[in-house]
């Protein structure tokens, strides 16, 4: 491999190193601001994570769950969805 070659794909994978410390850094954000939220008792806290996953993944999917629907009427946190 020439130098030239070598150093542009050093710098790719540096760009893409770059992006992935990125991602992760605004998913654990997201992540730390969902449960902060959740232990003040906020009921949307989920959306932090849930915008976080759409901005990354594109999963636009999220928006459409109807969450409150699908809440039981004695779950008093959003963690309790579901048992």
């Amino acid at each position: 491999m020439r130098p030239e070659a070598a150093s542009r794909v050093i710098n790719r994978l540096c760009r893409e190193l770059t992006a992935a410390q990125l991602q992760y850094a605004n998913l654990l954000a997201a992540a730390r601001a969902t449960f902060a939220a959740a232990r003040d008792g906020d009921p949307y806290a989920l959306e932090f994570l849930a915008d976080e996953l759409v901005v990354q993944h594109g999963q636009a999917d999220l928006d459409d769950m109807p969450f409150e629907r699908a809440r039981p009427s004695d779950a008093t946190h959003w963690w309790e969805v579901g048992r």
